[in-house]
């Protein structure tokens, strides 16, 4: 269950009147809660192993919406198949300001991840872009490739900070 903070007001210098403003609930609530995020890929579904963990979190004031994503690769079971992986979000992204696919010029890029792996030239800083209305895939930085299995040993790491608009329908 989400947590609310509760309604966030505008400062005021003293003797200032607070403006009349239509904000609704959804508008001024800030929440936050952790979530656990899938990991699928084209061409196969990645185990991150039995000592791995894949964990999230979030936190949105109105509908602005910011993720956090921890995924660690290790243990027995590890499994690296697939290419283009791709991270569920905890709830969906307005479309009607976001435009979701694979990389193009009408993909919006909403954040950014760091790859960290048994090797050092495995190491790399990523882009992720809104693949559909609730889930991201990586990109190397000014690269058309995505990333996917090929990007590492049978232990790895990835952390991701990325930030979107809800959809307002997923607190209504």
């Amino acid at each position: 269950m989400a947590t609310t903070r509760g309604y966030l007001l505008p400062a005021l210098a003293g003797g200032d009147e607070l403006e009349a403003v239509s904000l609704t609930e959804i508008d001024r609530r800030m929440e936050d809660d952790t979530y656990t995020p899938t990991l699928t890929a084209s061409g196969g579904t990645p185990a991150i192993g039995a000592s791995g963990f894949l964990t999230g979190w979030w936190s949105r004031i109105g509908l602005d919406m910011d993720v956090w994503i921890d995924i660690n690769l290790a243990g027995a079971g590890v499994s690296l198949v697939g290419t283009s992986w791709r991270v569920s979000l905890p709830k969906q992204a307005d479309l009607t300001r976001h435009s979701a696919g694979i990389l193009a010029a009408d993909s919006d890029a909403i954040g950014t991840s760091f790859w960290a792996s048994g090797t050092a030239a495995q190491s790399l800083l990523t882009t992720c872009i809104l693949s559909a209305a609730a889930e991201l895939i990586f990109y190397a930085s000014a690269s058309s490739t995505s990333r996917g299995s090929g990007d590492f040993t049978t232990s790895g790491r990835i952390k991701a900070h990325v930030r979107y608009k809800v959809a307002a329908s997923e607190f209504s």
